[in-house]
């Protein structure tokens, strides 16, 4: 069984797995089943995939919030039998940009800020440095 740390490994997760169901919505159990990796399945007579193992407790309020976040954000849509499906938005969100690269994009460009906040003064006292040398050593 999987768990997540990483609360944008959780959101990738659920969105690429509704979009490979694309037009296709999932009931949210099934959903959580699936994302959470339950191993456990049978298949009954009407053809419907049941699990043995209820959803636990812990992993289904994190996945409720998640996909009441998704949700908020118009990336899923649900209707009043909690079946959920991906919307176009959704489709193009895990497709261009997932929330995982987005997060590293955004690490990414702390650390170049950073480092340019660091250069920028160094780069001015440096050139500071060498205007008043070239002043009262008469270096032209």
């Amino acid at each position: 069984m999987k768990t997540y740390k990483n609360p944008a490994e959780l959101l990738d997760k659920i969105l690429n797995t509704l979009c490979k169901n694309y037009n296709q919505p999932i009931h949210y159990e099934h959903l959580g089943k699936i994302v959470y990796d339950y191993q456990k399945a049978d298949v009954d007579k009407n053809g419907e995939v049941t699990f043995e193992i209820p959803l636990k407790p812990e992993h289904d309020s994190v996945f409720i919030n998640t996909l009441s976040y998704l949700n908020s954000e118009g990336l899923i849509t649900t209707d009043k039998n909690y079946n959920i499906s991906i919307t176009a938005s959704g489709f193009i969100k895990i497709k261009t940009k997932s929330f995982q690269s987005e997060i590293r994009e955004k690490k990414v460009n702390n650390y170049l800020q950073r480092i340019a906040w660091i250069v920028t003064p160094l780069a001015a006292l440096v050139t500071v440095g060498i205007s008043v040398y070239k002043f009262f050593c008469g270096v032209v």
